[in-house]
């Protein structure tokens, strides 16, 4: 039996969900001519992954999921454009489950760190599918860092200037 377990990877304020028109150049898009009756969702966001799926997921005030989103990947890619004339707002190409119909929903945020985030964490699972997909072999070399027969060590403790270092008392000296 296989546990599939979901993990937050970020958690994303001030956000803004769009439904986009089909007509929208994906290639070369501005965010800044989306009129207000396109907005869906003004809040909290999520990015939340499981091993093979990530989602973008909108949240309700009260913090229970309104919907989420799937974010398809071509390698180690999201699926996402940017906008040219903002850093903050993304188009995001989601399918339906028997991948007939696409819809597009853009995501902004208010501030340029959140959405840089944003773009972190679909980049960061993008990599984790391409290591799940192609897992490198690393080599692990021995070492042995133990003390070879005769072998010391010596440990010079600095003196503090004006003062004399104090014979330490009390202590049998070390084993030979």
């Amino acid at each position: 039996m296989t546990v599939n377990f979901e993990q937050t990877v970020a958690t994303l304020g001030n956000g803004f969900a769009y439904r986009i028109p089909p007509t929208l150049n994906l290639d070369n898009f501005t965010c800044e001519n989306w009129p207000t009756e396109w907005m869906i969702f003004q809040g909290t966001m999520k990015v939340v992954t499981t091993s093979d799926k990530c989602f973008v997921t909108l949240l309700n005030p009260d913090g229970t999921e309104a919907t989420r989103f799937p974010v398809q990947y071509r390698g180690a890619i999201p699926v996402i454009s940017q906008a040219s004339d903002s850093s903050r707002y993304f188009v995001l190409v989601v399918t339906d489950p028997t991948g007939t119909r696409q819809a597009f929903v853009g995501i902004g945020f208010r501030d340029r760190e959140v959405a840089f985030d944003f773009k972190v964490a679909l980049g960061d699972f993008g990599k984790w599918l391409e290591r799940l997909k192609n897992p490198q072999q690393t080599q692990q070399v021995a070492v042995d860092f133990s003390l070879k027969q005769g072998e010391k060590i010596q440990i010079n403790i600095g003196k503090k200037s004006g003062s004399q270092a104090k014979p330490v008392s009390g202590f049998a000296p070390p084993p030979e």
